[in-house]
């Protein structure tokens, strides 16, 4: 009880002195501001501001659409980002470790710009590899590519989601005790995944 009455006596103590520099800025400023707009000494009120707006460095009408189309790409891009990793998390963040899967996301946003960059891109075998090779990297690129191939393949199967049926075939235990087959595939079956959400 006494915690409550010092904390109304702190916040009234503080509504008392907000209001007294308040009042102390109305009433003691030197130049008051101008409540009539119509009388004579408004005028060169208004005017002086407007002097002081002119002359300080505002950007121009240019400067602001420019700076806008970069905000608005950038918030963009984070979005699409924060997307993806939060249904990563939220589907695998009890499956794989957090910072695998930062380093496995991170991998994908490279892979997949890097990918739009080329003529040709990747196959989605070959983005699979890059991106789990950055986790697992005990693992030589050819047996990745084992594993990965009939994940891709699988993709272009509709009735077959091969990240279920991954997902389906690895026991949901702690990562430290899965077989470093099956990191190899649930990595892939993250990886497809993330993939498919980015797309």
């Amino acid at each position: 009880m006494a915690n409550k009455n010092s904390n109304s006596q702190f916040f009234e103590s503080c509504k008392t002195r907000t209001e007294f520099d308040l009042l102390e800025a109305i009433a003691f400023e030197d130049t008051a501001y101008p409540w009539n707009p119509a009388d004579s000494e408004s005028e060169a009120y208004f005017e002086r501001l407007e002097g002081e707006f002119a002359e300080s460095n505002f950007l121009t009408n240019t400067d602001i659409v420019n700076g806008s189309q970069k905000l608005f790409a950038t918030l963009e891009e984070n979005w699409s980002k924060f997307g993806v990793n939060k249904s990563l998390f939220q589907k695998f963040g009890s499956r794989i470790p957090q910072d695998l899967l930062i380093k496995l996301a991170g991998s994908i946003r490279e892979i997949s710009e890097r990918s739009r960059q080329t003529l040709g891109g990747l196959s989605l075998s070959d983005r699979l590899v890059y991106c789990v090779g950055e986790i697992i990297p005990q693992w030589a690129v050819e047996d990745l590519e084992v594993l990965a191939r009939p994940m891709a393949y699988a993709m272009r199967d509709s009735q077959l989601d091969p990240v279920e049926s991954t997902l389906a075939n690895i026991p949901a235990i702690d990562w430290q005790d899965l077989s470093e087959i099956e990191r190899a595939r649930l990595s892939l079956a993250i990886a497809l995944f993330a993939m498919s959400e980015s797309e």
